[in-house]
């Protein structure tokens, strides 16, 4: 259950939270300069250019390092867990990664163990989107598919 004004809330504790410490480096650079108001904002709006500039290289840098050699290296990773794992074969259509996962958690005829495993891989990418990791969880959930796309090749060459 979620209550609106709780959320609300528990939104604006954690901003004042995260922008003390800015606003407290902010007023030391204003005084230290004397700057008044005007260079308190200037440091301010200036920290947050910089933090933004800082993200979005670390971003690009991610990205570009999962499609020239992460994704392979993950995707491998995630298929010889899946094979591991004897995990069923996936469905011709699923809609997303998760869903391959609860599609096992729900089939009341697998093994308690492998059902468990699903629970936990679905805990595992819940965690990074709980945690505010949303790119991270997005190169998991493309790798995965990558996987479990090679995991249903693999297979379809056993059953043959």
């Amino acid at each position: 259950m979620r209550f609106e004004s709780k959320l609300k809330r528990n939104f604006w504790i954690n901003v004042s939270i995260a922008t003390t410490p800015d606003i407290a480096v902010a007023i030391v650079l204003a005084v230290v300069f004397d700057g008044g108001f005007i260079g308190f904002l200037a440091a301010y709006f200036g920290l947050q250019i910089l933090y933004f500039v800082i993200w979005m290289k670390n971003s690009i840098f991610s990205w570009t390092h999962f499609q020239l050699v992460g994704r392979k290296q993950m995707s491998k990773h995630l298929l010889d867990f899946l094979l591991e794992n004897k995990f069923p074969d996936p469905d011709d259509h699923q809609v997303s990664v998760d869903g391959y996962f609860y599609d096992i958690i729900n089939d009341e005829e697998l093994p308690i163990e492998m059902r468990f495993r699903a629970t936990h891989e679905i805990a595992t990418l819940n965690a990074y989107g709980t945690l505010g990791q949303a790119q991270q969880l997005m190169r998991i959930n493309m790798a995965y598919e990558d996987a479990i796309e090679q995991y249903k090749r693999s297979l379809a060459g056993t059953h043959a």
